[in-house]
Parts: C-alpha cells; sequence; structure tokens
C-alpha cells in the first residue's frame, strides 16, 4: 500500500486510454489517503476481464475508449460488480450524452478539467452515496430542464468513433492538427488520419463543413458562455 494511505482507503480503479489523463488521475489520487489506485485498465476489454475481482468501490471511467464506448460499457460493468459506483470522466459536456451516460447506469458526471481537490471531493460526495456532476455540467441540465427538454436526445453519429467525435471537437475549438494531437495524446500522423475518417463518414470535403455537420447533428459540444 502506498505510503499515506490509510488502511480504510477505498479502492478505486480507473479506465482510461490516454497515459496523460491516467497519470493526471493517478497523480491525484496520491495525494489523498482516502482513495488508493486499485488497478488502472486502459482498454473495455481489459476492465471487464479485472474488475469484478478487484474489489473496487468506485470506478472512473474515460467514456471514449478505443475499443467499445463507455455507454456499452457501463451496463457490462454493473453486471459484473452490482455495488460498484462509477462516475464517468470526460471532456464531454452534452446534455443528451450526459442523461444519456446516467441512464446507462452511471452515478456521476465529471469533466477531465476538474481541478484535482474538487476531483476527490466529489469522489468522496459519491462513496458516500452522492451522485458528484461537474457545476457546468449541472448547469447544462438545469437549462435542459427548464426549457421541457430533459429527455435523452438520440444523436446521429453518422458512423463516428468516439475519438473522432473527440478530434472533431477539437478542430472545432480551433485547435491546429498539432495542437489536438498533443491534446489527446497522439502523433499527428494518427490524427490526421482520423480527420480523412471524419470527412469520409460525414461526405464533406473542407474542415469548415465538417464542423458545421457536426453541430447540425449534435455531436459538436458548445462552448460554455
Amino acid at each position: 500500500m502506498p505510503d499515506g494511505v490509510g488502511l480504510m482507503a477505498v479502492p478505486l480503479v480507473l479506465i482510461e486510454d490516454n497515459e496523460t489523463a491516467g497519470q493526471a488521475v493517478q497523480a491525484t489520487l496520491k495525494r489523498s489517503d482516502e482513495f488508493v489506485l486499485q488497478a488502472w485498465y486502459r482498454t473495455g476489454k481489459e476492465a471487464l476481464s479485472g474488475v469484478a475481482g478487484d474489489g473496487a468501490g468506485l470506478v472512473v471511467l474515460d467514456l471514449g475508449l478505443p475499443d467499445v464506448h463507455g455507454l456499452e460499457l457501463i451496463p457490462q460493468l454493473r453486471r459484473l460488480a452490482p455495488d460498484v459506483r462509477i462516475v464517468a470522466h470526460t471532456i464531454f459536456d452534452d446534455p443528451a450524452l450526459i442523461l444519456r451516460t446516467v441512464a446507462a447506469g452511471a452515478n456521476g458526471y465529471l469533466l477531465k478539467d476538474t481541478p484535482p481537490d474538487l476531483f476527490l471531493a466529489e469522489l468522496k460526495v459519491m462513496h458516500l452515496g452522492g451522485a458528484p456532476m461537474s457545476a457546468g455540467i449541472a448547469r447544462k441540465i438545469l437549462r435542459t430542464m427548464e426549457s421541457g427538454d430533459a429527455r435523452p436526445i438520440e444523436v446521429d453519429r453518422s458512423g463516428l468513433s468516439d475519438r473522432e467525435i473527440e478530434v472533431l471537437n477539437l478542430i472545432s475549438l480551433g485547435f491546429t492538427y498539432r495542437d489536438a494531437a498533443d491534446e489527446i495524446d497522439l502523433s499527428e500522423h494518427t490524427l490526421r488520419r482520423h480527420i480523412e475518417n471524419i470527412y469520409r463518414k460525414l461526405d464533406v470535403h473542407r474542415k469548415s463543413e465538417a464542423i458545421l455537420k457536426g453541430r447540425r447533428l449534435g455531436i459538436i459540444r458548445d462552448p460554455e458562455p
């Protein structure tokens, strides 16, 4: 057991394919004596093979895994470990995705830019039976409910993978290809292949057309006001 971790520390499983994001969570957990990282899985398949025997109390789950989307993985994890509490950990703040994630069985929804101290506080809330949610997420949900459109919305992904949607979102926010590749820990060559796939699947030929179609389909998140 790591130095400084209490005997009653809550075992936590991380499911995250991005090395930078995973290391950030790992570093945050080391600052706390209330949680201990029991296992770190990079794919959904690895998680399904190990999570039942890990005895984890909490699962921090990236929705954009390379082999299976988090929305499909959550109910499978729930069947293997019915008592585990699952928090989605993602860059996406789209209300429709949030509602679908909760409907799939997640206990909470936190953005990856949540400050470390707040992240730990939210994990504690979830362990105690609460449903943590980033403040910006909560505001969006409230606005959705106030508008009378609180039902989950089926988004037409047009065959795009979660990684391709992530790339499209970054490009729509003004990231250069090089900066976008650095943001999600890819080579620029790999990112350009994702761009080519996006253009093919959306049947477009330019970045502006891809962004416009992504917004029409509801797969591009709106920046916070």
